[in-house]
């Protein structure tokens, strides 16, 4: 197993992406040669990594070879849906506008995740907090040297970096993946924010593939395989073959029960109207809306919370053993 699908930071994140395949889809637009354009960009480029991709473009190109296949050669740099999608309209003479809408798709997704990190960054920081300090915290109280707490301290960051390395490791695998994301639908609030998340980023694949010219059984799946959540992925796929077999895209969606039926009303509005794409980009943004309302709301509420739990492990942890201490102390004396 490649290290870039366990290691943080050796791939291109979401936003460098869209960056880059907006530097392309400019390129492409103002009618410069691809090749030319290719040593332009890799020319301008401050960042090593976009100037090796560049070079890598450019040196496929002048093999003979095309844009979508140079990307598929850099798997360590470019998910394969997006190759996929990429190279799926070097036929159709929309490639310019593919690479526009994924750079749209993929800041907006990264803006998004930003927005979450920043409405959880403090709770998060209060857990780690209450993870590593709180061994110290209740050395001290119980009377103790916070220096005999370091082992626990070390083994607790080294437990939670295993942790995290494990989780990353077994996401690979499609029944530990499924698991995962059963579980978080049905957690409370977590479950409908998901939910959100999930219908906004298959609209919003959609929405690429039909403007596009994607074909339109292979923009299906290429949007369910895009919505980030297994359990609903598999749903969507599933609802496929009635598409096929000509029901309309909203009511074979609604048979998922994954959509709401304000979002399927808009859905088949755009079907009776032919205005798919306004439709598909109303639909995500409701979706969106709904869920950094959500995010914020927990962002609000979990500070508080955190403060309980760490409250109550105080009381538990220092303040009942040393009043138990202290009442031990008095019957001893008596």
């Amino acid at each position: 197993m490649a290290l870039y699908h366990i290691l943080p930071f050796t791939g291109l994140s979401r936003r460098k992406r869209g960056i880059m395949y907006g530097n392309i889809a400019h390129i492409l637009e103002s009618g410069i040669p691809v090749l030319r354009g290719m040593e332009i960009l890799e020319q301008q480029a401050h960042n090593r990594r976009f100037r090796y991709i560049f070079h890598n473009i450019k040196t496929h190109i002048q093999a003979g070879g095309d844009i979508g296949s140079a990307l598929q050669a850099m798997p360590e740099y470019f998910p394969d849906e997006e190759t996929r999608m990429i190279a799926a309209t070097e036929s159709t003479g929309t490639v310019p506008l593919t690479f526009q809408r994924l750079s749209e798709y993929l800041v907006w997704y990264s803006d998004m995740i930003r927005q979450v990190v920043f409405q959880s960054a403090y709770p998060m920081f209060l857990l780690v907090i209450a993870f590593i300090g709180l061994p110290v915290i209740i050395a001290v109280g119980t009377g103790q040297d916070p220096f005999t707490m370091l082992p626990i301290i070390i083994r607790n960051c080294i437990t939670l970096v295993l942790v995290l390395i494990l989780f990353k490791l077994l996401k690979r695998f499609s029944v530990f993946r499924q698991l995962i994301h059963g579980l978080l639908l049905h957690v409370p609030w977590v479950g409908s924010v998901v939910r959100q998340l999930a219908r906004a980023r298959f609209a919003r694949t959609y929405e690429c593939m039909v403007t596009a010219g994607v074909p339109y059984f292979f923009g299906l799946r290429q949007s369910a395989d895009s919505c980030g959540n297994a359990v609903i992925r598999k749903r969507i796929l599933r609802v496929i073959p009635l598409i096929e077999d000509e029901m309309s895209l909203s009511t074979a969606l609604r048979q998922t029960h994954e959509f709401t039926p304000i979002s399927l009303g808009i859905l088949e509005v755009g079907e009776e109207s032919g205005k798919m794409e306004e439709s598909l980009r109303r639909f995500s943004h409701e979706e969106e809306q709904k869920a950094i309302h959500n995010i914020q709301t927990m962002g609000k509420l979990l500070p508080p919370l955190l403060f309980v739990i760490i409250a109550v492990i105080l009381v538990l942890f220092v303040i009942l053993p040393a009043y138990q201490s202290y009442f031990n102390l008095l019957d001893s004396i008596q």
